[in-house]
């Protein structure tokens, strides 16, 4: 009888973060940040904050090198697997809603033109890549700020996304796109 129970609690358990919803921020100001919140729960993925440099590695150590073969390779599969899934990506890209969306962007030069020149060609980036998004899924708060910084050579990006769906359409587009990857290779 102890082994039903704890079957019964094992399933519940399953069945509980399965459903329960997933929630994905991704900050970038001077450092990438990305974090996952799991029942409430905060996973931090990665963060670059407090990378220290690495030491040198000696001639044992060296990494593998791969030939452009080999990458031009694996990218053409990845290619080939985003044609084919493109149905299942979108699909659960609409499951996915999106909290927050911020991105203050400085942009700068030393002259003038320039700089207006650079404010441009971030509008016309930027404000494309908005409508592709809310055809998806509208944000429910955005905050899109593109500021001229015109003596300052810098630019400097404040980004923030916070995304949020549930574990099931997370795993179902995993299935999918596992069993496409097998079709192509």
């Amino acid at each position: 009888m102890v082994w039903l129970h704890t079957i019964i609690i094992l399933v519940a358990f399953f069945i509980l973060i399965l459903f329960s919803p997933i929630n994905l921020t991704i900050k970038y100001s001077n450092h990438l940040d990305i974090k996952i919140k799991l029942i409430g729960i905060p996973f931090p993925v990665y963060s670059n904050q407090h990378k220290e440099s690495r030491p040198m590695r000696s001639s044992k150590n060296k990494i593998k090198k791969h030939s452009k073969k080999d990458i031009l390779k694996s990218l053409e599969n990845v290619g080939k697997l985003l044609k084919i899934s493109k149905k299942a990506i979108v699909y659960t890209a609409k499951k996915v809603k999106i909290n927050t969306l911020k991105l203050i962007l400085y942009i700068g030069a030393e002259d003038a033109a320039k700089t207006a020149i650079r404010y441009g060609q971030a509008n016309a980036i930027i404000y494309p890549t908005l409508a592709i998004i809310n055809t998806i899924s509208v944000p429910k708060k955005t905050l899109i700020n593109i500021i001229p910084n015109f003596p300052n050579e810098k630019i400097d990006i404040d980004f923030k996304i916070s995304l949020k769906s549930s574990t099931f359409n997370l795993l179902t587009l995993a299935i999918m796109l596992f069993k496409k990857y097998k079709e192509i290779t």
